[in-house]
């Protein structure tokens, strides 16, 4: 008998196959469900019906796959912006309507489960790449009230179908390692709690038994970086009501990946945690896992920072000292550009010796200047950076964001003190020479000329 190990290195060899084309990045819309849709309308494999409407019209899609007695729930993309899991299911979709070497795992997949899957629960909220709907719900705090129409929705297909499994799927910030350590939380798992004493009944039982089982399939691809997310009860969650329900529910987190900033190879990741729990299911593999073992899968522990700066000289009040600088990117997103850009602010500022960063150097020796301001804006960018000058005065149109490593205003000089919550603008400096600008969280080495991947910010 083929191992699960076997069978998913077979299938993620031929991944690129799989990949859905249609999708690429975090910015994932309700057209793209509907190209999709419209695509796997001609696979004799899938039935796909609407369910429903959001609240601003769109309709809501149910997609279902396999013949099996076991009935498996998956949703996505209950927030807007939280898109990882949306392409993973889109990947595996294609997988599972394919036809290639790969078929005997397939049938063993499709003759156990029956796969019930609402590709985007907020289709509203996609469209401005926002977490809650366009009634300003977050929709998986709407268990109980169900003022939005995507919450009653999902009650009420899962009152329908009457699942065994449900999966509830979202992004996790990319500030969590797994543990204390500086291994990122690419994926964290969570058998949701039906109370606040975390008791355990039959339900929650078989969603702990199951991560275990996903946890030792992922380790062996991307060892130390899965995580086990906070258990803390709430009442107005779908997974927490679920398994008061009786079905086991499996919380499902993609988080961060070094140099992965869309998240594409999670993607691939993602893909591969809900194929293991497919399979799991499939033959109930997952029975023998220890229950005991879900409770020795690290903790996400939020301890990561996109940038951390060591040991940077600064001078106060004729004074010097010495800290640590740690550096986190916000996202935002502009609808006209339809394009994600971010504010690189100032986390944390001191001892930072508990944290870590995706990206870390150690500053010993270099000195941190405040930037400069100039009206001058006819300069090239280097010319600048030579002179310490982080600030143009320049009136931008239509846009919030400048795509090269400078800021501009156009009234009012923006704030440039270092302080925490405040955007990283800064230049680091050895023997009264520049070398480092960090410019709104992104570090440049002014010795050496290479691509900016990163935005400036266009004060008003």
């Amino acid at each position: 008998m083929r191992t699960h190990s076997y069978q998913i290195s077979s299938i993620l060899y031929d991944y690129e196959k799989y990949k859905e084309s249609c999708v690429f990045g975090r910015i994932v819309k309700y057209e793209h469900i509907r190209n999709f849709l419209n695509k796997s309308a001609e696979q004799s494999l899938t039935e796909v019906n609407s369910i429903g409407s959001s609240y601003e019209g769109r309709k809501i899609h149910l997609i279902k796959i396999g013949t099996g007695k076991t009935k498996i729930l998956l949703w996505s993309q209950m927030h807007g912006d939280e898109s990882t899991s949306t392409r993973a299911i889109l990947d595996l979709i294609n997988f599972l309507t394919m036809s290639d070497e790969n078929n005997q795992t397939r049938k063993d997949i499709l003759d156990s489960v029956t796969l019930y899957i609402i590709p985007m629960l907020n289709p509203d909220g996609a469209e401005i790449f926002s977490r809650r709907n366009a009634q300003l719900i977050d929709i998986n705090r709407d268990a109980l009230s169900q003022q939005s129409p995507e919450a009653k929705i999902l009650y009420k297909i899962k009152n329908e179908i009457k699942p065994h499994f449900a999966f509830n799927l979202h992004d996790q910030s990319s500030g969590y390692s797994a543990g204390m350590n500086y291994k990122s939380s690419a994926i964290s798992l969570l058998a949701p709690p039906f109370n606040h004493q975390l008791e355990i009944n039959e339900a929650r039982s078989r969603a702990m038994k199951l991560i275990v089982s996903i946890y030792n399939g992922l380790s062996e691809l991307i060892p130390g970086h899965i995580a086990r997310y906070d258990d803390e009860f709430e009442p107005r969650a779908f997974g927490d009501n679920f398994i008061i329900d009786g079905v086991s529910t499996v919380l499902i987190e993609a988080g961060g990946w070094v140099d992965d900033p869309e998240r594409e190879y999670v993607r691939k990741i993602y893909f591969t945690a809900l194929l293991k729990s497919f399979l799991a299911i499939s033959d109930n593999n997952y029975e023998n896992e220890i229950l005991e073992n879900y409770y020795k899968i690290p903790e996400n522990k939020e301890i990561l920072f996109d940038l951390v700066l060591r040991n940077i000289t600064i001078e106060k009040l004729d004074k010097q000292f010495t800290v640590d600088i740690a550096i986190k990117h916000e996202t935002y997103f502009d609808i006209e550009q339809n394009k994600i850009y971010t504010k690189g602010l100032i986390a944390d500022i001191g001892d930072l010796s508990t944290f870590f960063g995706y990206d870390e150097f150690d500053m010993f020796g270099y000195n941190l200047e405040l930037p400069k301001f100039t009206n001058k804006n006819y300069l090239e960018v280097t010319e600048y950076h030579n002179k310490g000058i982080l600030f143009v005065k320049k009136k931008i149109k239509y846009s919030n964001w400048i795509e090269q490593p400078i800021n501009f205003y156009s009234t009012q000089k923006p704030s440039s003190k270092l302080d925490v919550d405040l955007p990283a603008n800064f230049l680091l400096s050895t023997c009264n020479k520049i070398r480092y600008i960090v410019i709104n969280g992104y570090l440049i080495d002014n010795y050496k000329s290479t691509r900016f991947i990163g935005n400036g910010i266009a004060y008003p």
